[in-house]
């Protein structure tokens, strides 16, 4: 499954950042009408530009981090779990702080703690870490 998060956020790092930074003169491009756009897309368009910058910066920032955390993972280090499961959620409040709560997706939601209930059960059992009760 830690390939399936590298190749998730690792193309979702480089979608968000570019469109980050390619907003500006992909909105300019729209509203001058040099970019031809079907007309059932016109809606789904103007929202997309409605977006403020920051939200798709701060998204591909999370999955760098995202990405960082399966590094660490994939490297038995615990603190990439906190890594991956910090971003992950952040990754899933973002688009109901810049969008509203009808943005929330609950299929994400229960992909995200499928991912983070394996990974917090591969950190226990297969990195041999002491279990709660043997720590005391």
């Amino acid at each position: 499954m830690l390939v399936l998060t590298f190749i998730g956020s690792g193309c979702s790092l480089f979608a968000y950042i570019l469109m980050g930074l390619l907003m500006p003169m992909l909105s300019q491009s729209y509203f001058a009408g040099d970019i031809p756009v079907a007309d059932n897309m016109r809606a789904m368009y103007e929202m997309l530009f409605k977006v403020p910058r920051v939200f798709y910066i701060l998204s591909g920032v999370c999955y760098g981090l995202s990405l960082v955390g399966a590094a660490l993972m994939w490297n038995q280090r615990v603190w990439g779990f906190h890594a991956y499961t910090i971003a992950q959620i952040v990754i899933l409040a973002l688009p109901v702080v810049y969008m509203g709560n009808s943005f929330f997706n609950v299929g994400d939601a229960m992909i995200t703690l499928l991912f983070v209930a394996y990974y917090y059960w591969a950190m226990r059992k297969l990195w041999a870490l002491p279990d709660s009760k043997e720590v005391e």
